[in-house]
């Protein structure tokens, strides 16, 4: 789960900054996720909200996403929102190959996720991503990197391939960032001898699929990380 000793410092930053409290809302997608990070309504600061949406609070029509043939509702928290700051983590996914910045929001804000999964979800994200009820609210992916999951993702089923990396990414290009976070697992994944996302059958194709669309930058040639020491 995301940690709570990231996510509170950047609200604070938020107030600090001038956005008013009341147009800050926590999303998460279960209760339990929400469990996990250990922010509640009690130690966010005032006047912010916490909610999560269970895949069904959604208000807008449906939506046929293009290369899918399936529809979706995005979620009300997010479309009634004017700006969205995605907080994703790096962790292995056992259909999809990883769980970055895109999947948090393409299965993470609309009600059928699970409808989203074939072909190891790929181009599903990278169209769902596209949607601007995605694309023009992101305005910024934080990653929480402090530990890595390698293995046994989602849902951490195997926490002894799950490795502290003590870092934070902060980006506008989620593509970039998925880039980056699947080099980052395949690291741990050689360390621990184990198999390639792409031999074991899963690479995370929606990478490229999503460059392929302009929704920012495959190319690791081309993605340059400036580093900063805390």
């Amino acid at each position: 789960a995301t940690s709570k000793g990231l996510v509170l410092p950047f609200l604070q930053a938020m107030i600090d900054g001038g956005v008013p409290a009341a147009n800050i809302t926590v999303l998460e997608q279960y209760g339990s996720f929400l469990g996990g990070t250990r922010i509640n309504q009690s130690n966010v600061p005032a006047g912010v909200k916490v909610t999560v949406h269970n895949n069904t609070d959604a208000t807008m029509d449906e939506r046929l996403i293009p290369g899918t043939g399936v529809k979706t509702k995005f979620v009300r928290a997010l479309t009634e929102s004017t700006a969205a700051i995605n907080f994703g983590l790096i962790k292995d996914h056992s259909i999809a190959g990883i769980t970055g910045c895109m999947k948090n929001m393409t299965h993470g804000c609309q009600i059928l996720p699970h409808y989203f999964h074939s072909h190891h979800a790929s181009p599903q994200i990278a169209m769902l991503y596209a949607q601007d009820v995605i694309k023009t609210r992101v305005r910024l992916c934080i990653v929480d990197a402090f530990q890595i999951m390698a293995n046994g993702g989602p849902l951490d089923k195997q926490p002894q391939y799950r490795y502290p990396y003590e870092s934070v990414f902060a980006t506008t290009d989620p593509v970039a960032m998925d880039t980056l976070a699947w080099e980052i697992i395949e690291d741990f994944r050689a360390k621990a001898k184990l198999p390639t996302l792409t031999a074991e059958g899963r690479p995370p194709a929606y990478i490229k699929a999503a460059g392929d669309l302009g929704l920012g930058i495959n190319d690791r040639s081309k993605i340059q990380l400036q580093e900063v020491t805390i």
